[in-house]
């Protein structure tokens, strides 16, 4: 029991760290697109980048550590939600709702590379968005046959 406790705590403090980290990366980001608003390039882009990261780490981190409080607070919730994530039916859904998202996907991958080619986007931005398309497509493929010879 005190075994599972302490890794508990080192998972929070892991999400704190990586909150800090997110939380970093944005004032990182604020400061250099100050300092830098007359660069060009890869230096103009660098300070949003570090931005999107940081709120990525910061919110998902944030999340994860208002979860564990609130869980450990209301063992009852926590109980009802493993069993939910769990439950056949809903990871069912999942599957069935992720399936509908990719083959949505596939159009608007395909209507953004035309709206860039109508638009005349250098050609490397539109050959970075096939190739993007062709993996999704083709890790589909890939785990079709896998899963078939599984079965």
């Amino acid at each position: 029991m005190m075994r599972n406790r302490t890794m508990k705590n080192k998972s929070m403090v892991g999400n704190i760290v990586l909150a800090l980290v997110g939380l970093a990366l944005m004032v990182a980001g604020v400061v250099f697109a100050r300092l830098w608003a007359e660069a060009e390039g890869l230096l103009k882009t660098l300070p949003y980048l570090g931005i999107g990261i940081g709120a990525g780490f910061l919110g998902g981190n944030v999340a994860a550590v208002v979860n564990k409080l609130v869980f450990r607070k209301h063992p009852e919730a926590a109980r009802q939600k493993e069993i939910e994530v769990n439950d056949e039916r809903n990871q069912q859904l999942n599957h069935m709702a992720m399936a509908k998202a990719y083959r949505v996907s596939l159009f608007v991958y395909s209507a953004v590379m035309l709206a860039f080619a109508l638009l005349q986007v250098p050609v490397y931005v539109i050959l970075i968005l096939v190739a993007a398309h062709l993996f999704v497509v083709g890790t589909y493929i890939f785990y079709m046959n896998r899963y078939s010879k599984q079965m």
